[in-house]
């Protein structure tokens, strides 16, 4: 049998640990949605920790371009 859409995304995407249900993995991330109050915070606290470099906010048809 094939695998699911989510299991192909998490084995494309798996930094550690392993494809067994229950387990504990890491994955890399592709892209962050976040809108609102919180959406500052957490963009914040992902460039802090390097996991993301540039982020591209879309708000009523204008972008804003960080890094």
């Amino acid at each position: 049998m094939g695998k699911t859409i989510a299991e192909k995304i998490i084995e494309k995407h798996l930094v550690s640990g392993s494809m067994t249900r229950g387990s504990e993995v890491a994955l890399r991330i592709d892209q962050t949605l976040t809108q609102d109050a919180t959406g500052f915070q957490i963009r914040h606290q992902l460039i802090l920790h390097g996991v993301i470099a540039l982020v591209v906010v879309v708000t009523k048809g204008h972008r804003e371009f960080s890094q």
